[in-house]
């Protein structure tokens, strides 16, 4: 039996992570483990705040299974205020659950399970979206064989976002300095109404105002050799079965069949309407500019508009290879009917939330 109270010495109870001007410290006001069972708490305290996290685990022997619940009794507080200053962003949720359990151990290789899952997780980062991102339920579950050279994923594992599940398998090879990442997931047909509820609240406004009848496939098959980004293979596919688009929402790509105005804001912030009709005097139909200029458009902003249907697997694999080479986000791959989409009814924000909506979106019309 191990405790731990209140007297405990102050080194022992508190851990402090300092970044730039901004201190977060970690309290714990006691600890015990009795009979495999462990109870704590930990009370994280910024200068803007305190939040309590109550713990909870056990362990069944000493190489089987071990758990621990963290339970949020602070969730109502927000942790903004210093993690936004400290990382630009924060994330929080209500409950989180985290097991490990032994499989096996080898000579030269160690086998487990990890498997998580969390309730009411919501997130906010401008690199994900510029919208608080919540979701309701989300599980991970790893089948995991560690070996000298790598790390092998298991076909028992999966993920699982409210009601969608995807298994998925692979292998991260660390023969070299940079790891080989290799990873494939397959989703079973999920009923369209699931695929849309199961869309994070915040992250892709536009699409959970569709509404449509049928089933989709969720297909994705990733080979990431971080060391020759040029050999890139990324194929991520939606198979639809059944499948009707009944109503698109606040999505009204209709309009293009028709005059109407379109609004942008300009350089000092100010909304600026440019009518798309026979009325303005800089207005052109098809028919009347030159296939020389149509062919230069084409050539500079999307080489294989012709050949694709609105999103180019080819172009986003070439534009992930360029940002990996360069260690940074350079292109990213849209087509001109993906740039459509952004600058008629999406925001020009550069964030993952984004650019998915875009490829969804030209997927399910198409």
């Amino acid at each position: 039996t191990l405790s731990s109270s209140s007297a405990a010495s102050d080194v022992y109870k508190r851990q402090i992570y300092q970044h730039q001007d901004t201190e977060l410290q970690f309290l714990f006001p006691f600890l015990t483990f009795s009979d495999r069972e462990l109870r704590s708490e930990c009370v994280v305290t910024s200068p803007a705040q305190t939040q309590s996290l109550d713990i909870r685990g056990y362990l069944t022997h000493p190489k089987g299974e071990l758990g621990v619940q963290l339970v949020n009794v602070s969730r109502s507080i927000s942790p903004r205020g210093c993690i936004d200053k400290t990382f630009n962003g924060y994330a929080t949720f209500d409950t989180l659950y985290i097991t490990n359990r032994w499989i096996e151990n080898g000579i030269d290789s160690i086998a487990f399970q990890v498997s998580s899952h969390v309730i009411g997780l919501s997130i906010c980062h401008p690199r994900i979206s510029y919208n608080e991102v919540n979701i309701n339920y989300t599980e991970l579950k790893l089948a995991l064989l560690l070996e000298h050279r790598g790390m092998i994923l298991g076909k028992n594992s999966r993920i699982k976002v409210n009601r969608v599940s995807m298994p998925f398998f692979g292998h991260i090879a660390l023969e070299n300095r940079k790891p080989h990442v290799t990873l494939k997931g397959e989703t079973d047909y999920i009923d369209i109404d699931d695929f849309f509820h199961s869309i994070p609240r915040g992250l892709l406004q536009k699409l959970t105002t569709m509404e449509a009848q049928g089933r989709v496939k969720l297909k994705l098959n990733i080979d990431a050799d971080l060391s020759k980004p040029e050999d890139l293979t990324i194929e991520a596919s939606l198979e639809p079965y059944s499948f009707t688009l009944n109503s698109t929402g606040s999505l009204d790509l209709y309009q293009l069949n028709d005059s109407f105005t379109h609004y942008i804001v300009s350089g000092n912030d100010t909304l600026k309407a440019i009518e798309i009709s026979p009325s303005n005097a800089y207005f052109r139909p098809l028919d009347q500019i030159s296939p020389l200029l149509v062919n230069a458009v084409v050539a500079a902003e999307d080489g294989g508009f012709f050949g694709h249907k609105g999103f180019s697997p080819d172009g986003f694999q070439y534009a992930m290879a360029r940002n990996i080479r360069e260690g940074r986000l350079m292109r990213g791959g849209s087509t001109i009917t993906m740039q459509l989409i952004k600058n008629l009814f999406l925001s020009k924000c550069k964030n993952i939330a984004r650019k998915t909506e875009e490829a969804l979106i030209c997927l399910l019309y198409t």
